[in-house]
């Protein structure tokens, strides 16, 4: 999935929402077409709710 996510940001040149739950590489998704391509990536997390769902896992 994460390379789907890449490549139509960088090939197809798509804005990309993408929704993945704790430990599927969304990390990946967002550093690697920011640093190969020199623009910036906006990133939106719900932080609060990701930190109560690893308190309660």
């Amino acid at each position: 999935m994460q390379w789907k996510i890449i490549h139509s940001v960088l090939v197809q040149h798509k804005d990309v929402s993408a929704v993945m739950a704790t430990g599927y590489g969304k990390s990946l998704c967002y550093q690697y077409p920011a640093i190969y391509s020199n623009k910036p990536v906006v990133v939106i997390s719900p932080l609060i709710s990701l930190m109560e769902d690893q308190v309660m896992a």
